[in-house]
C-alpha cells in the first residue's frame, strides 16, 4: 500500500520515510527486503533520481546513530533504526544505492564524502573543527571508518580512474556500431586531466591535512586513512610529487605504502594460486603416504604373524622359509609313528608336502608335529 501511495506520488519520499525505507534494505527477511528493492529501483529511483546522491552521506550517519557532525544530522529522530552493531547490514544497503548511481552521481556523492565530511576534521578558518573520534568501536568512529572504507571501495574507483570513467561512461551510453571515434580519445585525455586537477586542488589537500591533525593525536584511524590515499591516488603514482604539491617526504611515504600493498597483494594472489594447484598433489602425496603406510603395517602384521607362528609350533623361524624342506625325501609324502609308548597303535599319519608349504601367516602347519631336530634324528637312524 506503501508503495501505491508512493508511485502515485501522494506521500512524498523525503526525510524519515527515506532513512526507514534504506533501513528495510537490509531486512533479514528476504520477501520484505525484495519488496523494498523493487519499490527503491522502480519507482523511487526513477521518479527521483538525484534522492540517493543527495542524502547518501546522511543514510551513511542515519545507520550508524552518529549525530556529531552539523551538516549531517540525518540520525536525528531515527536512534531506532541504527545499525552500528552490524557492519554486514550497512555494507549490504551502501552496495545496493552505489548500484542504483550513475558516475557523475559517485562524483558527487565523492565530493560531498571529501569536501563537506572529511574537511570538517581538519582546521577550518572561521569554525569550529569537529573532534575525531577517539576509538573505532563507537558510532562515530563507525561512521568515519565507513567514509574512508566507501572512498577506497572499487565501485569508487572510477572516480579516480580515467580510464574506469571512460569505460562506465561507454557502457551507460551505448555507441552505435563498432568504429573508433577519434574523439574518444580527445575525451579520456580531457577527462583524465579534470580527474588530475580535482584530486590536486579538493581531494588530495584534504586528505594530507587530515593525515596530519591524525598523526597529532596518535588516530587510531592513520591505517584506514593510509590505505584510501593508496587507492585514490594509485593511478597517479608517478607523479605523486606534484601531486602533493612539491612535498617529497609526503610522496615518498605514499609510494612506499603503495609498493607494500602491491607487494602484499601479489605474495597473496601466489598463495591462492600456489593452493588452488597443489591441493591435488597435496592429495595424491597424502594417498601415497597412506598406500606406503598401510603396506609396512600389513608386512609388519605377517612378520608378526610367521613369528607367533613358529613360537606355538616349536619350530625355529628360519624352518618357516620356503628352503626349510631342502632336505626332506623325494617322496611326496612322509610317514611319521607316535612319539609315545603309550600311545595306542593307530594308522600312520600321513602329511603332504604342500601342507607344509603353504604361507605360514595365512595356515598354520598339524599340530602334533615332530620338531626338525628329531625328524633329523629319526631319520640317521634309518639310514643306519
Amino acid at each position: 500500500m506503501l508503495s501505491s501511495l508512493l508511485a502515485e506520488s501522494y506521500v512524498k519520499f523525503r526525510g524519515p520515510l527515506l532513512f526507514r525505507f534504506v533501513y528495510a534494505l537490509s531486512e533479514t527477511s528476504t520477501a520484505v527486503r525484495h519488496i523494498v528493492e523493487c519499490t527503491c529501483k522502480e519507482i523511487l529511483h526513477r521518479q527521483h533520481p538525484a534522492v540517493f546522491t543527495s542524502s547518501f552521506v546522511d543514510v551513511v550517519c542515519m545507520l550508524n546513530g552518529w549525530t556529531g557532525h552539523p551538516a549531517y544530522q540525518g540520525a536525528a529522530g531515527n536512534e531506532a533504526f541504527s545499525l552500528c552493531s552490524e557492519p554486514g547490514r550497512r555494507a549490504v544497503i551502501y552496495r545496493f544505492l552505489l548500484s542504483l548511481l550513475t558516475v557523475g552521481q559517485k562524483f558527487q556523492v565523492c565530493s560531498q564524502m571529501v569536501i563537506s565530511f572529511l574537511a570538517a576534521f581538519t582546521e577550518v578558518e572561521g569554525r569550529g573543527r569537529v573532534r575525531l573520534p577517539q576509538h573505532l568501536h563507537g558510532q562515530g568512529g563507525q561512521t568515519l571508518s565507513d567514509i574512508l572504507i566507501l572512498l577506497a571501495c572499487k565501485e569508487m574507483r572510477v572516480c579516480f580512474s580515467s580510464k574506469l570513467a571512460s569505460q562506465a561512461g561507454e557502457e551507460e551510453v551505448p555507441t552505435q556500431g563498432a568504429v573508433a571515434d577519434p574523439g574518444v580519445e580527445t575525451a579520456r585525455g580531457a577527462l583524465s586531466g579534470m580527474l588530475r586537477k580535482v584530486i590536486c586542488e579538493n581531494v588530495a589537500p584534504v586528505l594530507v591535512q587530515l593525515k596530519r591533525v591524525m598523526e597529532a593525536e596518535r588516530s587510531t584511524f592513520i591505517g584506514p586513512l593510509q590505505h584510501c590515499l593508496c587507492e585514490i591516488l594509485f593511478e597517479f603514482k608517478e607523479e605523486l610529487a606534484d601531486v602533493f604539491g612539491g612535498d617529497k617526504e609526503l610522496a615518498g611515504e605514499v609510494a612506499f605504502d603503495m609498493h607494500k600493498r602491491a607487494r602484499a597483494q601479489t605474495v597473496d594472489k601466489s598463495k591462492q594460486e600456489k593452493g588452488k594447484q597443489g591441493r591435488f598433489g597435496r592429495c595424491m602425496k597424502m594417498r601415497k603416504s597412506l598406500g606406503g603406510a598401510m603396506k609396512r603395517a600389513a608386512e609388519a602384521a605377517t612378520d608378526n604373524e610367521a613369528s607367533r607362528v613358529a613360537v606355538d609350533s616349536g619350530l625355529p623361524q628360519d624352518a618357516m622359509e620356503e628352503d626349510t624342506f631342502e632336505d626332506a625325501p623325494a617322496s611326496d609324502t612322509e610317514t611319521y609313528e607316535p612319539t609315545s609308548r603309550d600311545d595306542k597303535p593307530a594308522a600312520t599319519r600321513r602329511v603332504t608336502r604342500s601342507m607344509m608349504r603353504v604361507e605360514p601367516a595365512v595356515v598354520s602347519p598339524p599340530m602334533g608335529l615332530a620338531s626338525a631336530a628329531e625328524r633329523s634324528a629319526r631319520k640317521a637312524r634309518r639310514l643306519r
